[in-house]
């Protein structure tokens, strides 16, 4: 969860880069295991496989390999796929400024926060949202962003609306 990821996050960016990390995880969500990857995470084992998969797991990692059950990976690479493919399908209708607009809400960004990422103004974010809302039938921001979500596109951890042209 978001404790793991505060927690790797400081130990390979503060204080021991070089460090190879191993987690043993209880029900871990795609998108966390996607952020843990992104950090340099050499292992991860689910907390109900038993004892000898962890043990395997530390010496692979010890010998400088990485290891990650497959279930993981498949979830990871599913959770991947799925963002591209609603990515693309979003590109069909909306252009790269208005799905960085859609990211920007997902985000949670307000449109001043959003304006500033692309350096735009105000009134042109609004001018966007209400695009969009008419573009792909929505009735408001939250529906937006439900609308968004289910179809895979989100803005991860370290991601801003200003980074249109990056498929998820």
């Amino acid at each position: 969860g978001p404790g793991a990821l505060v927690a790797v996050r400081r130990l390979l960016y503060d204080e021991r880069p070089q460090a190879r990390v191993v987690l043993l995880a209880q029900g871990m969500a795609a998108d966390d295991l996607l952020e843990l990857l992104r950090l340099g995470v050499a292992g991860i084992v689910q907390s109900d496989m038993g004892t000898d998969l962890l043990v395997e797991c530390v010496r692979t990692v010890h010998a400088g390999e990485q290891w990650f059950e497959r279930r993981l990976l498949t979830a990871a690479v599913d959770t991947l796929l799925r963002r591209e493919a609603g990515v693309r399908d979003l590109s069909r209708v909306l252009t790269s400024r208005e799905i960085a607009i859609v990211r920007g809400v997902v985000g949670g960004l307000s449109n001043k926060d959003m304006a500033d990422a692309l350096c735009i103004s105000d009134g042109t974010v609004k001018t966007h949202l209400h695009t969009i809302y008419q573009k792909l039938k929505v009735a408001g921001r939250h529906e937006l962003a439900q609308y968004a979500v289910t179809r895979g596109v989100t803005s991860l951890a370290g991601e801003t609306a200003a980074t249109p042209g990056r498929s998820r």
